[in-house]
């Protein structure tokens, strides 16, 4: 008997590999999401202990240069942090623009693995069409040799 072969089998495959490689890079998306986060993150709790110290250190005497210092470094911090802001944006503009993609990577395999399931319906009952005719002429050939007899 003839073997199943699905005829957009390589065009099946080929979608599997889009949606592997969109799964891959989301995944990767994911994860410069969370490092762009965690480091935002920790430039405001560099920021909370600079101005923690600076209120330490000016309980006794005051400073102007320090003060200076503590503001200008503060200021840069505010500065990276909404520079970082800007890009945990972009990065998850382009997270949610990946996931579209992977969407409609896994609606189109699934399109072709629903369609392959249906080939391979139809072929299991040509099979046993097939059989059922073949049983069919052996029992027509067995009825009539037992005829002659």
């Amino acid at each position: 008997m003839k073997k199943f072969s699905f005829r957009l089998q390589t065009l099946l495959e080929l979608r599997e590999r889009v949606k592997e490689k969109k799964e891959m890079e989301l995944a990767q998306l994911n994860f410069q999401l969370q490092r762009l986060n965690e480091e935002k993150k920790h430039l405001l709790l560099e920021k909370e202990e600079v101005l923690d110290r600076q209120g330490q250190s000016q309980q006794g005497r005051i400073d102007v240069e320090e003060i200076f210092w503590f503001q200008g470094y503060a200021l840069r911090l505010d500065e990276q942090a909404l520079h970082l802001s800007q890009e945990v944006w972009k990065a998850e503009q382009a997270k949610e623009k990946k996931r579209q993609e992977l969407i409609l990577a896994t609606q189109e395999c699934e399109v072709l693995l629903k369609l392959k399931e249906r080939d391979y319906k139809k072929f299991l009952t040509e099979i046993d069409r097939a059989e059922n005719q073949l049983i069919d002429e052996l029992a027509t050939i067995r009825f009539s040799r037992q005829k002659k007899k």
